[in-house]
């Protein structure tokens, strides 16, 4: 692969990452007016996703893809059924 290839899936893996981070933030805030309570957890786990996100290009590919795995079916999981 070369580097702009690399880069390029970087930045893409990136953006999965973040989306995946402000969906779980989003849903949460929802659930929190919807009167659900507890957040401490989806909160924990955007803020680990953010980190993730962060140092991406330094992380063990194993760690990169099973990252991107998770936020991808994360990012699915929530998507509407018409799109």
């Amino acid at each position: 692969m070369h580097e702009r290839d690399v880069w390029q899936q970087l930045s893409a893996d990136r953006d999965l990452i973040n989306r995946a981070a402000r969906q779980l933030r989003h849903d949460t805030v929802m659930d929190q007016y919807a009167g659900r309570t507890n957040p401490d957890p989806a909160f924990g786990l955007a803020s680990v996703l953010d980190e993730i996100a962060l140092r991406l290009g330094d992380l063990d590919v194993r760690i990169r893809a099973k990252a991107v795995e998770v936020c991808r079916d994360l990012v699915e999981l929530r998507r509407p059924a018409d799109q």
